[in-house]
């Protein structure tokens, strides 16, 4: 039996250090998910102001150009009425 009891202590021993070298292994998988998830929700918040960005100049030039064709119609409108009074 001193054979066998050497055996299953062996055993044993080799499955716990066996899963702490899981445990170990899952806890560095588990800090480079977190660390992947930072650096991307980082990366996607850097798009979405690079975005926002653009869409605030696009808005701008949109309105730049809405308010010169507006102004025109006006002018021409003024014309046309200034012209038949004359």
């Amino acid at each position: 039996m001193p054979g066998k009891l050497s055996v299953n202590i062996t055993l044993s021993t080799f499955l716990k250090c066996s899963i702490s070298g899981m445990r170990v292994e899952m806890a560095s998988m588990k800090r480079d998910a977190e660390h992947y998830s930072r650096q991307e929700h980082m990366e996607l918040g850097k798009r979405y102001r690079e975005l926002t960005d653009l869409l605030a100049l696009f808005v701008q030039a949109a309105t730049t150009r809405l308010n010169a064709f507006i102004t025109s119609r006006m002018r021409r409108k003024l014309d046309i009425c200034v012209g038949s009074l004359v």
